[in-house]
């Protein structure tokens, strides 16, 4: 992994390869992500519906 010293602000400077290869490894993080989240919609779809009207008001 190549860090060079920032002159300018005293940092380090990634080098763009591995910029590259940090926002891929983000990207399938994300698509990733994605899928667990329609998972959760998909599950909360069935096992968490909104209660109705009458089940809400009655005793």
């Amino acid at each position: 992994m190549a860090l060079e010293t920032n002159e300018l602000g005293g940092g380090y400077q990634v080098s763009d390869e591995r910029t590259l290869e940090l926002g891929g490894q983000l990207g399938e993080a994300v698509d990733l992500m994605r899928v667990a989240l329609g998972e959760c919609h998909s599950l909360a779809a069935i096992y968490a519906k909104t209660p109705t009207a009458e089940e809400i008001h009655s005793e």
